[in-house]
């Protein structure tokens, strides 16, 4: 009851007005996460928007789960999606269209460079881990990566 009487005031006193455009643009969400098995870290897309330029655009956190600050992952100005931690927590694959169309990444978890491991022109719509980690991520469109003949082996192997 104290706690409520002391915020009253400051509600009361508060400027009112219609919810707009800009405060929309302000709005961040989380569209997509994936907790590592082990329960230690989580990796999450942050979307924000840009005013300025009309879009919104999303970008990998990682947080540990032991209350150290979040460290963003991602940069690229296309942004990133549908983080995926492998099952052994070692490494990260993704989902973005830095080349044009949605392709997989892959990146240590603890960050780095991401390295590109489809090219697929119909763009990916999702992955998947192997459950032993040693694979890449399988992905919705995985008749055209079996069709694909002109992809080396070494690209649909382990990432490490």
């Amino acid at each position: 009851m104290l706690v409520v009487g002391l915020l009253q005031p400051s509600i009361q006193s508060a400027d009112k007005r219609a919810f707009s455009l800009e405060d929309l643009y302000q709005l961040k969400s989380i569209p997509g996460f994936d907790l590592s098995r082990d329960g230690s870290q989580v990796i999450y897309t942050l979307t924000t928007s840009d005013l300025a330029r009309g879009k919104r655009i999303s970008h990998l956190w990682r947080t540990d789960l032991n209350g150290t600050p979040a460290q963003q992952l991602t940069f690229d100005e296309k942004g990133e999606s549908s983080p995926a931690i492998s099952p052994d927590g070692k490494w990260l694959a993704f989902i973005a269209s830095r080349d044009g169309s949605e392709n997989v990444y892959v990146m240590a978890t603890d960050g780095g460079e991401a390295r590109q491991l489809t090219r697929l022109s119909t763009g990916v719509s999702d992955l998947l881990w192997s459950p032993d980690s040693r694979s890449t991520p399988s992905v919705a469109a995985a008749n055209a990566l079996r069709a694909s003949s002109d992809r080396p082996a070494a690209s649909r192997t382990s990432p490490r």
